[in-house]
């Protein structure tokens, strides 16, 4: 099983999913991700669980969240 984060680059707009094994991150926490643009904070959405057989992508293709920012 896989720990995933799904984040929102804006409010209201479409969710994006991230890896995020080993780190520790509940809904509401700001996590840092690789972007274009380099590092971005952005809001997590969701956290869920997957196996790698129901994932829609292979895993390796996942980027992965760089650090977590915890909420208040």
């Amino acid at each position: 099983m896989h720990q995933f984060v799904s984040i929102q680059f804006e409010s209201g707009g479409k969710t994006y999913d991230y890896l995020c094994d080993g780190i520790d991150v509940i809904k509401g926490d700001k996590v840092v991700i690789p972007s274009m643009n380099g590092p971005k904070e952005v809001l997590v959405c969701r956290v869920f669980q997957q196996s790698e057989s129901d994932a829609p992508i292979e895993i390796v293709r996942y980027k992965s969240v760089l650090s977590v920012i915890k909420g208040e």
